[in-house]
């Protein structure tokens, strides 16, 4: 699991938008100057289509439920 930083949008954003926006954002990070800049910020610059960022918020929600369970961590 890592550290992942990405663009959300409410539920019930049209498919069209989202699109265009994932779209915009990969041609602006496959930039250098993008690349560039993300880079000596310590960022890591990838892009990934919304389901995939989706399924992979999934995945991290699900693994650190169950860390959260196996722990006994509750909310106070």
């Amino acid at each position: 699991m890592g550290a992942w930083y990405g663009v959300l949008a409410p539920k019930g954003t049209p498919k069209d938008l989202v699109t265009r926006i994932s779209t915009d954002i990969a041609k602006a990070v496959a930039t250098p100057e993008m690349r560039s800049s993300l880079v000596h910020l310590y960022y890591r610059p990838e892009t990934a289509a919304p389901e995939q960022f989706a399924h992979s918020i999934g995945e991290d929600i699900r693994r650190l439920g169950e860390v959260i369970r196996s722990a006994g961590i509750t909310a106070e």
